[in-house]
This record gives structure tokens, sequence and C-alpha cells, in this order.
């Protein structure tokens, strides 16, 4: 990643990319798109209920328009 970054900026998505080429993982498992959210689901006893998250994601997918701009 690039430093020296702007605190508690996310961080970008091609600095992403760029520590995935770096760290030697393959290209497939590379970071594709990144999704802020303000919270996750958690049981009551604090861990994360993924398939809460894994049913959520194809709702909020961002598909890309024929003009290059994203859109939900």
């Amino acid at each position: 990643m690039s430093w020296p970054r702007i605190p508690d900026a996310p961080p970008l998505l091609a600095e992403l990319v760029e520590a995935c080429r770096r760290a030697g993982l393959a290209r497939f498992k590379h970071v594709e798109h990144i999704e802020l959210v303000s919270n996750l689901p958690r049981s009551p006893m604090g861990k994360l209920v993924k398939h809460d998250i894994l049913r959520d994601i194809p709702a909020r997918r961002v598909q890309p328009l024929e003009d290059g701009n994203l859109s939900k």
C-alpha cells in the first residue's frame, strides 16, 4: 500500500490489488470490488453471522453499465 495515507480512510481498490500481487496471491484471489458497510450482522455471542452476510451480497452487487460507470 502507498503511504502516507489519510487516517481512517478506507483502502483504495488499486492498493488492495497491489498488496495481493506483492503477496504472491494467484490472480483469481485478487480483490475485485470493495463494499464498505457500517456494521455486520452478529449473533448474540458476538460472532459474525456469515449466512446473513452471504444472503445479502447478491442484492447489493454493483454492475458496470455500458459506459463504464457503476450502478446498483
